[in-house]
């Protein structure tokens, strides 16, 4: 099974996750994918304007089964009849509809929202090998866009939320950074590599299904990743 949006009939699963959490229980969100996947926050604000509705900030729960699951943070808009939709296009496969939990820690401003960091938590097995290698290299890849974002912030206000879209100026120190991002981005393609070629032998030994195992705070080094950025 590939990477997905976590459905919600993963109930046990989705219980465990928003009581270890402290937060409220994930909510089902209706995926409409009209704006790009890089701009959550954006369509958000565009989608609110033309159609109504109030923005919520939280956590979307994406999984590589058996492997890892992600707490990306996200945005989705309550409509008026309080369902939760989701315009913004997904990076993971679904069924139509994913998870949301929403975190009123976290309220974001459109003009500069800095990055956040995802939650990974690493099911134990055997593939956690792997899951910890994803887990480095999101972290490595993350730590080049809080810097770049920050040089984004300290320039003013841009148009450009997009990284790779902003006119960066060709210093030494930005060249470095720019080549540091290409990096680690390839560095977690050739990890969502090792995840395919794991599930494909995982799904010959085992039949087709949603591993994902109730969260047991005891069996898990990275107990603490959940409540912590």
């Amino acid at each position: 099974m590939p990477f997905v949006a976590v459905p919600p009939d993963s109930k046990a699963f989705l219980r465990d996750l928003s009581q270890h959490l402290r937060l409220p229980p994930a909510e089902p969100a209706k995926m409409l994918e009209t704006g790009p996947s890089s701009l959550a926050y954006w369509n958000c604000y565009d989608h609110a304007r033309r159609h109504g509705g109030r923005i919520v900030f939280g956590w979307q729960v994406l999984a590589w089964p058996g492997i890892y699951f992600e707490l990306l943070h996200h945005a989705v808009v309550e409509d008026a009849d309080c369902n939760l939709v989701d315009p913004t296009l997904c990076v993971a496969s679904h069924n139509g509809r994913s998870v949301f939990i929403e975190d009123p820690q976290v309220i974001l401003s459109r003009r500069s929202p800095p990055p956040i960091a995802s939650r990974i938590h690493v099911f134990p097995g055997n593939a956690e090998t792997i899951g910890r290698a994803m887990k480095d290299a999101k972290a490595r890849h993350f730590e080049i866009k809080r810097l770049l974002a920050r040089i984004m912030e300290e320039s003013g206000p841009t148009s450009k939320p997009v990284l790779a879209d902003y006119p960066w100026p060709r210093s030494p120190e930005i060249v470095a950074m720019l080549d540091e991002l290409s990096r680690t981005g390839t560095a977690i393609e050739e990890v969502q590599a090792r995840c395919r070629a794991w599930d494909l032998e995982h799904a010959r030994r085992c039949p087709p299904a949603l591993y994902l195992p109730s969260i047991d705070p005891a069996q898990s080094a990275d107990r603490p990743s959940l409540l912590h950025h």
